[in-house]
């Protein structure tokens, strides 16, 4: 639906102004230029031709309007889709009908004065032949006025229609109307110069004046019909201009443009008015062309980016597994470690208890040692049963020192763990620099991871070199116990080397017991490391399984990244076809 307006206070064009001049002074110009030229004397023949000639010319007129009246209101019709507002059709309607009453009362009165003077002076002989001629007035004015609102009422449709500007001049619809009046007013004014001057004019005269009478009638008529062919034609021309123009529009060319100085009246004014309207499209186009190219770019560029995003956190997501895998090995191999630290523990405690056991031993030699003196007869036997005893203490320090040995070997083994874990808390923390804010979390969990594994190493370091010491004192005791089984293989020689003998093994065994002692307090040192390095293996089992769940959480939330950034270049890519479209509608308008 297309909604007009309209200005209640508009005023009627121009060319209705003209028209009323043209109607009402004519017949004055005429009678004056005849008074000029010819003095106005015995014309009555001239007047004849006219006044005979006029029934002709009036039914001539009647029935072309006739016509020409069916034809336009066949044409007019209600354009569909248009809605005209009550002051809209008020303004058109009474425009249109002021024309037809003027037309309607100018010849309605000409050719009934006319007759009724005719009739008078004579010139026509019978009530039936000025019946007959005032009846084609009649029907000549009401088919030129009933004609002339129907071509304005047409016209002003069109206009509103097509171009939503003020109605066209229409000089070119008032050729007919116009050139009927004339006729029958110079005939009434004629008619009554005639009545006036009839009995001073001689007939010689009066030749004279029909000759100049008829010869300034036809010049008039040709001014006339210049005039009007003047006015109509730029209009005419300035129409099939404006014709053209909304063709090329319909079509999308806007490159036509009327070229008219014809500014004074409404063709003019809708001449430039579309030309500024062109101008101002043309404009528009321009801009929207420019920047829907803008758009289009900026649209290949965030889907560049978002193919890049989408790669980017692909990558990252891989990495991120990798990281993963890798704290699950890391998490095994704590795992294991942890078991081995539960195993080294266990061991820990059966030395400590072979090393109370070895305590027990040297003060039953001690009181072995001290009855000897008492118990000479019983030596022998005292002796094969220390020999045995001391046989089993060798094999349980060796037992000790094996023992050693093994937890020196799983020490190697934790140390070895312990350098792979700080590895792995630093290829961590690499990752976590490149991975930016998001890392940062990450990062602080594989610094505390290898602050653990140096801490590992350090408290296996430190159990090594106990271990080193327990190897030492257990070789010295091994040593000692294998110089007292030599020393009770010479008691069967003599007492006295028993006694000797027995004095030494006393004195040994005196530092034997504070060897054990040492070796017991170390020994206890070495279980509170063994809980030491359990408890702390199992923290870091916790901080590995913990880390393990922030990097699934992390590839989680590097997964959904990606797919954002698929959703994004997947927008920019129906951005893009949007913008492509827009670009092929406006290709159609050629600027």
């Amino acid at each position: 639906m297309i909604k007009h307006g309209t200005n209640p206070n508009q005023k009627p064009p121009g060319f209705m102004v003209s028209y009323l001049l043209i109607t009402n002074l004519d017949p004055l110009i005429f009678f004056v230029g005849m008074f000029f030229l010819f003095g106005l004397e015995n014309f009555e023949s001239i007047l004849k031709i006219l006044i005979y000639l006029a029934p002709p010319i009036i039914g001539l007129h009647a029935i072309l309007f006739f016509f020409k009246n069916l034809e336009f209101r066949k044409q007019l019709r209600r354009p569909e889709g248009i809605i005209y507002t009550e002051k809209e059709l008020i303004f058109i309607r009474s425009f249109s009908k002021t024309g037809a009453l003027n037309i309607l009362s100018t010849n309605v009165g000409g050719p009934i004065l006319t007759m009724l003077l005719a009739y008078h002076y004579g010139l026509v002989k019978t009530y039936g032949e000025v019946v007959f001629f005032i009846i084609l007035g009649i029907l000549l004015a009401m088919s030129i006025s009933s004609f002339f609102y129907v071509v304005v009422e047409k016209k002003l449709y069109d206009v509103y229609n097509e171009l939503h500007l003020p109605p066209l001049s229409l000089f070119a619809n008032l050729l007919f109307p116009i050139f009927s009046t004339f006729v029958i007013e110079y005939f009434l004014f004629a008619f009554y110069v005639y009545s006036q001057f009839r009995s001073q004019v001689d007939s010689n005269r009066l030749e004279v004046i029909c000759v100049g009478l008829s010869v300034f009638i036809l010049v008039m008529i040709v001014i006339l019909f210049v005039v009007l062919w003047k006015l109509t034609g730029n209009t005419s021309a300035t129409i099939r201009d404006l014709s053209s123009m909304l063709r090329a529009f319909a079509d999308g060319d806007l490159r036509s443009e009327i070229k008219t100085n014809q500014t004074r009246n409404e063709i003019g004014l809708i001449s430039v008015y579309l030309n500024e309207a062109k101008m101002k499209l043309n404009r528009l186009i321009s801009s929207i062309t420019s920047h829907s190219t803008r758009i289009e770019g900026e649209a290949k560029n965030l889907e560049g980016l978002s193919g890049e995003s989408a790669e980017h956190s692909q990558v990252q997501a891989a990495s991120l597994e990798e990281v993963a895998a890798a704290l699950e090995e890391n998490g095994s191999s704590i795992n294991g470690i942890y078991a081995d630290s539960l195993e080294q523990k266990k061991l820990t405690a059966s030395t400590n208890e072979s090393i109370i056991h070895l305590f027990t031993l040297s003060s039953s030699l001690k009181q072995v040692s001290l009855h000897a003196k008492e118990k000479a007869d019983s030596v022998e036997g005292e002796v094969s049963k220390s020999a045995k005893s001391i046989i089993t203490a060798i094999e349980s320090i060796k037992e000790v020192d094996k023992n050693a040995i093994e937890i020196g070997k799983i020490l190697v083994i934790i140390k070895e763990i312990s350098e792979q874990v700080n590895l792995l808390a630093l290829n961590a923390s690499i990752e976590a620099a490149r991975a930016g804010d998001m890392g940062r979390g990450f990062a602080v969990v594989a610094s505390e991871v290898g602050k653990l594994a140096e801490r590992t190493a350090y408290s296996t370091k430190t159990i090594s070199e106990l271990i080193k010491r327990v190897s030492a004192s257990t070789t010295l005791s091994v040593e000692s116990v294998q110089s007292a089984n030599e020393t009770f293989k010479y008691l069967s020689e003599s007492v006295i080397d028993i006694i000797r003998s027995i004095d030494q093994v006393n004195e040994a065994n005196l530092e034997q017991i504070t060897e054990v002692e040492e070796i017991r307090k170390q020994s206890e040192n070495i279980v509170d490391r063994s809980s030491s390095v359990s408890s702390a293996t199992e923290e870091q089992k916790k901080v590995n399984e913990e880390m393990s769940s922030s990097v699934h959480h992390l590839a989680n939330d590097t997964a959904k990244l990606s797919l954002m950034s698929e959703k994004t270049a997947k927008s920019s890519q129906e951005l893009n076809s949007l913008i492509l479209e827009l670009n092929r509608e406006l290709s159609l308008f050629k600027l």
